[in-house]
């Protein structure tokens, strides 16, 4: 590394004086893709912090005029002079020497440049990137390396701020090439020069001064054409090599960041002084072990992580020892290790060490800092199964974060990580409104860290806590946010896309809301074609196909039904069962009539639930054999089935929700039969768990089979409410058949009490209904 000593080095020897070490027109300056070529002519430049480029830190440079060139066997005045300058200034930046010309960038190139570092202050970070590649694409068509490297050095530290680690890994990779590329050519230089040295000096003191000064004056005029230095700043390859393993180490690649870091722990510049914080400076061994020892413990090696750990405490605590501004770096390896030993379940040794770390926490006396530690210890409650105590700890560490103006990535991940854990205790106690307030914070976090799985799981989180609290559709709001963040993720169609459609369209149906479950079903069904996915349209398709059954659109359900299965049986080896789509069509048939063939379906669909050996699938099927048998007239067979079924779901599944549409079927099976008192009482449970579990569908289904019952009893009072209240529910659910059968049938119990008037009136809107709704599927009452 290039430091106090710069009288020495013999690149600033080499570009100190223009009067010394002159290049021969064959090894002037080469441009990176033609390194090796010959023809080319110039000076040797070396190459500065351009004060253009905002994302590099200032540099301390000193001119040609200022740094003397010497033999490195005597120190000259200069060197002295120069050594004290640098004494005086403490700056930790490397100090470059440069010739008076400063190199020159096209304007075409500095404009693309500044425009975009202006929108990456506003935050318009995708066309930043679009600037910087247009630059990049620019340098590169005028090869001109120090507009590609400027240009992937800034767009790395872009895709770095975005945490697309791979994409700032691979302009990482391609400026330190540039970089050893312009090495090459100036260590070539330096070795002619050393061997034309000893002539030189006789050329100095025998030579012509104005001549010499006619020379430097034509060699600047090239210089100044050409612009293109050879020498970039030795601290920004070590800096990017340290940024490539943080890449490397957040984006999984452990081999890579391990032989990575063994190479710079050779080199001999690794003593250099990783970045600044606002804890402390911080050696780049030790901040590499603990960037190790985080991977390690992401990876689940908590073991390999403490020895990282461990190497990184003693060497921290060396320097601490020597200078107190390193209590930073020790408390990054202190809480590291703690957090490894939590991992490890060595939860002694883990509070030993967080308590130290927190003693230190407070002598660094930063927000951060503090809130970090409080979330480890909360954490090492936890697992030590103090919940309250974890609470406590978890609370300050978000009170701490929220503070923060610009937290950084790790604090980003632990206050997500305390605010799920605070709402997971809460979701424990049955205290959904303040785990609800706990996921929706977590879930607004993760959004603006632009963290995508941090964001699907709050989603997810969120959803179920609301279901929990039964506010469904607050559920479906959010849910609804979660599709639409998963389809802008990407600008064309993608698989998880068509999942969480399908999610979504049976929460809708769920929530009696036909035709944005009709909306959702389709697309999935659409995106999911596109994609060549067969399997999950099939799925899509099915579910569709159920949706519309309800509807009584059977017709459109027989269709999407009949496209299900034939994609599911295109792809035997798919291992998606068949009974369910088996089952929907039976149903289809025997609703219009189609009952040999409804009943042939309906034995297959048990056929194959049976290979399944799933208790619930075979429960389904008996459930559609049963309804089928009943539609076709075969009342004992179909009771048969259906009691069985009945006590699957009751006895061995505890399904209260197939209990009760078992209690609907049982109650249709013995309304056929005319035991009118046997399924008034199953239709009254249908009716009880539909309500207990909010099933719209359900609940009108039972309301419409009571009214039968009533009407078959004479109860034409009871059945004239009933009836008038199905068709007002069955309308809202676009039910429009059986909401037009109701009207009819409440007409004609109006009839019969002799309410002539109020009769006509609902025959009427009958008629209008059915008009309106221009209903061309056919329905049948049940007798």
């Amino acid at each position: 590394m290039l430091r106090a000593g710069v009288g020495s080095c013999r690149v600033m020897r080499l570009c100190a004086q223009r009067s010394r070490a002159r290049l021969p027109p064959s090894l002037a300056p080469i441009q990176p893709h033609s390194l090796g070529s010959s023809s080319c002519g110039g000076r040797v430049h070396s190459l500065v912090r351009t004060p253009t480029n905002a994302c590099w830190p200032s540099v301390r440079v000193f001119s040609a005029s200022t740094v003397a060139a010497t033999p490195h066997r005597r120190r000259s005045a200069v060197d002295k002079r120069i050594e004290k300058e640098l004494e005086e200034a403490h700056d930790p930046e490397l100090v470059i020497p440069m010739s008076h010309h400063r190199p020159r960038m096209p304007e075409s190139i500095r404009s693309r440049m500044k425009a975009a570092q202006t929108l990456v202050e506003s935050k318009s970070l995708e066309e930043a990137n679009q600037e910087y590649q247009e630059a990049f694409r620019i340098a590169r068509s005028e090869h001109n390396p120090i507009g590609e490297y400027l240009c992937l050095q800034a767009m790395s530290k872009l895709e770095m701020d975005r945490s697309s680690y791979m994409n700032a890994a691979y302009h990482l990779k391609a400026a330190i090439d540039i970089f050893d590329q312009q090495a090459a050519i100036v260590r070539a230089a330096e070795q002619v020069a050393e061997r034309k040295h000893g002539r030189q000096q006789e050329e100095d003191g025998d030579g012509d001064d104005g001549d010499d000064d006619d020379a430097d004056d034509r060699e600047d005029e090239d210089a100044d054409k050409d612009g293109v230095p050879l020498w970039f700043p030795m601290s920004d390859r070590q800096q990017m090599r340290t940024d490539l393993l943080a890449c490397y180490l957040r984006d999984g690649k452990l081999s890579e960041a391990v032989k990575l870091w063994n190479d710079l722990r050779e080199q001999s510049d690794v003593s250099m002084h990783h970045r600044r914080n606002v804890m402390s400076p911080a050696s780049l061994p030790t901040q590499m072990l603990v960037n190790l020892g985080h991977a390690y413990i992401t990876l689940d090696d908590p073991h390999r992580a403490i020895d990282h750990f461990a190497k990184a405490a003693a060497d921290a605590r060396s320097a601490y020892n020597r200078d107190r501004a390193y209590a930073g770096s020790l408390w990054k390896a202190l809480s590291g290790l703690g957090h490894a030993h939590i991992v490890a379940g060595d939860h002694a040794v883990a509070l030993e060490k967080l308590m130290e770390a927190a003693g230190l926490a407070e002598e660094v006396e930063d927000m951060g800092v503090l809130s970090d530690t409080f979330y480890l210890l909360g954490l090492l409650r936890k697992a030590e199964g103090h919940p309250p105590q974890a609470e406590r700890y978890w609370t300050q560490a978000v009170r701490g974060y929220l503070k923060l103006e610009n937290p950084l990535t790790s604090q980003q991940r632990y206050m997500f990580d305390a605010l799920i854990g605070l709402a997971d205790m809460a979701d424990s106690r049955e205290d959904f409104d303040r785990a609800f307030v706990y996921y929706k914070r977590a879930l607004a976090s993760a959004l603006e860290a632009k963290k995508r799985p941090e964001s699907m799981k709050a989603f997810v989180k969120v959803v179920d806590v609301l279901d929990k609290a039964k506010k469904f559709d607050e559920a479906a709001r959010f849910q609804k946010q979660m599709v639409d963040y998963v389809s802008e993720g990407s600008d064309v169609p993608i698989y998880s896309d068509a999942v969480a459609r399908i999610d979504l369209g049976k929460r809708y149906r769920g929530l009696a809301r036909p035709i944005e479950a009709e909306g959702e079903f389709r697309t999935a069904a659409s995106i999911s074609e596109h994609l060549g996915k067969n399997i999950l349209q099939a799925k899509a398709l099915h579910e569709l196909s159920s949706l519309l059954i309800l509807l009584h659109r059977f017709g459109d359900a027989q269709k999407e039904a009949k496209i299900a299965l034939r994609l599911i049986q295109d792809d035997p080896h798919s291992g998606e069962p068949l009974a369910e789509h088996l089952g929907n069509l039976a149903l289809v048939d025997s609703m219009t009539g189609s009952h040999k063939s409804a009943l042939d379906l309906a034995q297959r669909a048990c056929e194959e639930a049976n290979k399944t050996h799933d208790r619930e699938s075979i429960a389904r099927a008996l459930h559609v054999h049963g309804t089928v048998l009943s539609e076709a007239g075969e009342s004992d067979d179909a009771l048969a089935a259906l009691n069985k079924s009945y006590h699957i779901f009751k006895d061995e599944l505890k399904n209260d929700r197939g209990v009760g549409l078992l209690s609907g079927a049982l109650g249709h099976c013995h309304m056929n039969l005319k035991d009118y008192e046997k399924a008034t009482t199953f239709f009254r449970n249908q009716l009880r768990l539909a309500s207990a579990h909010h099933d719209k569908w359900q609940i009108t289904d039972s309301v419409r089979n009571l009214a039968w019952c009533a009407f078959h009893t004479n109860d034409h009072q009871r059945a004239l409410e009933l009836f008038q209240r199905h068709a007002d529910d069955a309308f809202s659910l676009g039910q429009n058949p059986l909401a037009v059968q109701s009207m009819r049938m409440a007409s004609n119990s109006c009839r019969i009490m002799g309410l002539s008037e109020l009769s006509d009136q609902l025959s009427f809107l009958a008629e209008q209904l059915q008009l309106k709704s221009n209903i061309t599927h056919r329905d049948r009452p049940v007798k």
